[in-house]
């Protein structure tokens, strides 16, 4: 007899039960959207209490739980650096969920945060170029007047976005 490990086990159950059309009894999508991150949940009757599949677009994994107090956790990585962590809390989370910077702090960064049909949101630290360093600003007042220049120009949509983005000062 082959043995299984729970993540393996958990993904013949979890694929046993989409083939059958048992929807889980719990679900979770990141608030940068679906394809950012997805925890679906099926209860059982004895322990684990529960088996998981959770991921993103590129991979699914697959686990067992004894609760499921908080789905959003399945998508988090505790290996992130102070900005990592800040995107990270933002996309899966929602933006709301960031503190903003108390003025009098220094090495502050600005959380950039688009919203789009769907609804979905997506969120980014404010970088040097497309794809460059974060930005880090040396006091609140440095990273709002970057907000000002920000927003004094007319905003440029990208595709499927609803609405101009909304900015944040936030703790690096």
């Amino acid at each position: 007899m082959k043995n299984y490990t729970a993540d393996q086990l958990s993904a013949i159950l979890i694929n046993s039960f989409r083939d059958r059309n048992i929807s889980p009894d719990y679900e979770f999508a990141a608030a940068a959207g679906q394809d950012y991150g997805y925890v679906a949940a099926w209860e059982l009757p004895c322990a684990p209490h529960y088996v998981l599949a959770y991921g993103d677009n590129g991979q699914t994994d697959y686990t067992t739980a004894d609760n499921v107090d908080d789905l959003a956790a399945w998508l988090e990585s505790p290996d992130l650096d102070a900005a990592g962590a800040v995107e990270q809390l933002a996309n899966v989370r929602g933006e709301l969920e960031v503190d903003e910077a108390d003025e009098d702090a220094d090495c502050v960064g600005v959380l950039i945060t688009s919203y789009f049909y769907g609804p979905t949101e997506h969120s980014a630290l404010a970088r040097g170029d497309h794809f460059g360093d974060v930005i880090e600003f040396v006091s609140y007042a440095e990273a709002q007047e970057w907000i000002d220049e920000m927003e004094d120009g007319p905003a440029y949509l990208g595709h499927n976005e609803s609405g101009a983005p909304t900015y944040k000062i936030v703790k690096l």
